[in-house]
């Protein structure tokens, strides 16, 4: 369960960056630095959680909760 929930809330960020972008129409022109940043930390979350569930590496999660907290905070 707290796999699949953890799953679940990456596909919540990025999703919720998708929506930044589609919310805002054209932004060509704006600064989209945060959100790219987040994005990229997204990312390294959903890679990190695969290669820990793959290698079932415990000590991951703590790299996770520090990569999630600071997503929360921006968000």
């Amino acid at each position: 369960m707290e796999i699949s929930y953890g799953f679940s809330r990456l596909g919540r960020y990025s999703y919720d960056i998708v929506d930044v972008f589609e919310t805002m129409g054209y932004i060509f022109d704006c600064d989209k630095a945060a959100v790219l940043e987040m994005a990229k930390k997204v990312r390294e979350m959903i890679l990190l959680s695969v290669a820990a569930l793959q290698s079932r590496d415990k000590d991951a999660a703590s790299k996770l909760y520090e990569k999630a907290d600071t997503v929360d905070a921006r968000r």
